[in-house]
Parts: structure tokens; sequence; C-alpha cells
């Protein structure tokens, strides 16, 4: 979808409000029954705006709906961010190999065709973005709202990628889709008219972990540099049980049982789960890795190990940001949820501050991390 100017509204009456609000709750007992979970929604905000709803979905449990179904309703997701910014936008697609490919879409505050025009002193950091969805659902159109915040924000060019899934495409796919898109902005820098030494990888949940592994095999392959890694909730560790996992407030979009569902989905043994490329708080160092900034939602049950991936950082001498919010797992971008909106702003803040006067690494080791309560 192309936009070209002014800001589009989602919601254009009260009826269709109520159909996307609908659709938001089909989305949340999907993944709750993924594993068979019947447990009530509870404690946050955005879980007690779902339960309203209760009475007017007569919702069932969905575990016989396909995995197609999912995916299509994940995607109505983004509708539910309203007064999304108009930026330009185009799809492009990297071919992998004769057969498979990956497509791209790419934002921009100005338009597409006028980004190579940049001169080598114009040119500005661009965003790797890497969509959620437990590496099964999720796609381009899901987090399309998110990176047109983010690149409305930022002013930078931001890439949204959409990796071969799960179950279909098992690991590594996803994490080798998600590097090489990496370095194909960095060879297609200028018509992208970006710095190829301010790239930075971001992602949400699975997307996160995208991300976190992106960095990890730049760093370990030595093909390409990241300067920035935002990782939003990331998925790091693998089915390992945690507090948080087990928590009651916090089975919501995201249950320990359903993570385990992605994970079986997305991997194909005991080994996978514990390689650094799909869970990355398992690698043997974390030394030398692009500072990061890491967003923490109270109510999540990847809580505790998105934590235990900032101390595995600050172990390895990487730079770290902590933005924590007392939200649900999914908040992110969405307007629904108490600080979906404001989390936006401050990871686009975080983003452009660590660039600002040339001072990359250090301006973010100093900053002190978020609490929002």
């Amino acid at each position: 979808r192309r936009v070209h100017g002014g800001t589009y509204d989602m919601f254009k009456s009260k009826r269709s409000s109520l159909a996307l609000a609908i659709a938001a709750v089909v989305v949340a007992f999907f993944l709750r029954s993924l594993a068979n979970d019947g447990r009530k929604l509870q404690l946050s905000l955005s879980c007690r705006f779902v339960r309203l709803f209760d009475g007017l979905s007569s919702i069932k449990e969905h575990e016989h709906r396909s995995i197609d179904f999912a995916r299509f309703m994940m995607r109505q997701m983004h509708l539910l961010s309203w007064g999304t910014p108009a930026v330009f936008s185009a799809d492009q697609v990297i071919l992998i190999d004769p057969v498979d490919n990956v497509t791209v879409r790419v934002y921009s505050s100005i338009p597409i065709e006028s980004l190579q025009h940049r001169a080598a002193n114009e040119l500005q950091p661009v965003i790797v973005y890497f969509h959620g969805g437990g590496w099964t659902l999720g796609d381009i159109d899901s987090h399309d709202s998110i990176c047109r915040r983010l690149a409305h924000l930022t002013g930078f060019t931001v890439v949204s990628v959409h990796y071969r899934r799960a179950p279909q495409f098992k690991f590594p796919t996803a994490a080798e889709d998600a590097y090489m898109a990496v370095r194909w902005v960095v060879k297609n820098h200028q018509s992208l008219g970006a710095d190829p030494s301010k790239v930075v990888v971001a992602g949400d949940s699975a997307g996160g972990n995208l991300a976190a592994v992106s960095a990890m095999l730049s760093r370990d392959r030595q093909e390409s540099s990241i300067a920035l890694q935002v990782l939003v909730y990331p998925v790091v560790a693998g089915s390992m049980v945690t507090p948080s996992v087990l928590e009651p407030e916090n089975q919501c979009l995201l249950t320990g049982d359903s993570k385990n569902w992605f994970w079986l989905r997305y991997t194909t043994s005991i080994e996978d789960m514990r390689s650094p490329y799909a869970a990355p708080l398992f690698a043997t160092t974390h030394e030398k890795l692009p500072p990061a900034v890491v967003l923490i939602a109270t109510y999540d049950v990847l809580r505790d190990e998105g934590l235990a991936y900032v101390e595995a950082l600050q172990r390895g001498r990487v730079p770290v940001r902590v933005l924590r919010y007392d939200d649900v797992h999914g908040f992110f971008g969405l307007d629904i949820t108490s600080y979906g909106t404001q989390a936006v702003q401050d990871i686009a803040t975080a983003i452009v501050e660590h660039f600002q006067d040339g001072v990359h690494a250090h301006r973010v080791g100093a900053m002190e991390g978020l609490q929002v309560s």
C-alpha cells in the first residue's frame, strides 16, 4: 500500500471499530488455544480490554483452526492502530535461489525513488525490522503500522522483512533469511539512502529473537556490521521455564504453553533449541555484540528471559538500555493497550539518540532504564 499524504483513519465508524476489536479478541483466543490453554486473560489493562468483548464475540476455542486462518487474523492486528502516519512504502523481493525468495517492504518519509539521490554526507541510519508471531504467524502487513510509525518518528528508512515461516520452514531458515536481509540492506545501502555503518536491527517477540540472532551472526561471520540491536520482548531462551512463564497474571496473548507450541513448530530437536542462533541467551559469549535497547513487558511470559539476556549482554560489556512497561506481551504499537503508542515513541527516541553527536555506544550505555507503570 502506498500512502502519499495526510493521515489515514483506520476507524471510519463505530461499527468498524467494534469489528476490529472483535478481530483482536479472535487472535488472542487463538493464541491461547494453540496449546489448549483455557485460562482467562487477567491483570493487565490490555487483557481487561479484550475481556470486555467476551459476551459479544461468543468465541470458542480454535485449536482446530488452520495456521492460515491464524495468520489472516493476526494480519488484522495492525488495524488496531488508528491515525497511523502516512509515509511512502514499496515492496521488493530478495532472491535467495531460483525457488525461494524473501519480500521486504521499504518505508520512508520521502519518496522511495528519491532515497538513491542522497549525497554521501546525507546518508541516514536504516532500521531492519523483523515481525513477531512465533516464527509462524505475522507478516509485513501485521506490523505495517509499527514500521510506518518508526519511519515517521525517526526520519530513517525502515526495511520490514517477511522471512520464511514455520512450520513449513524450520530453524535455521528464518534466522538465515533475517541475516541475509541485513546483508542485502548493506549491499544496497545507496538505493536506500542509508549509511551502511549505521544499520539497526529491530523486532518484537520472535522478531526480537531474529534481531538478536542477526547481531550475533554478524559478529561471528564478520560479513557485516550492525550499529544497534532493538529487542522488543524478545524470545531468547528456548523452552526454558522461568518464574514469569508460570505466573498466572502473565497468561495473556502469549502463554507458557503456546510459547512451547511455537518452539516446537520452529525447531526439530533439543539441539536446535540450545543453538545460540535459535536461543541467543545460550551463546558462549555475548562480548563484542552491538549496543542494545531491550523492551520488557511486566506481564509477559518472556519477561524473565528478556531480563536474563540484558544481564548476559552486560556481562559481555555491551551497553544496554532497558525500557520496561507494565503491560502484556503483544502490546507494542497497539493503541488499544495502555502503553502501545508510547512504547513505539520511546523506541524511536532511543534509536535517534543513539546516533546523535556521533557518540553511539557510549551514549546508549550512559542512558538509564525507563520503568513505566
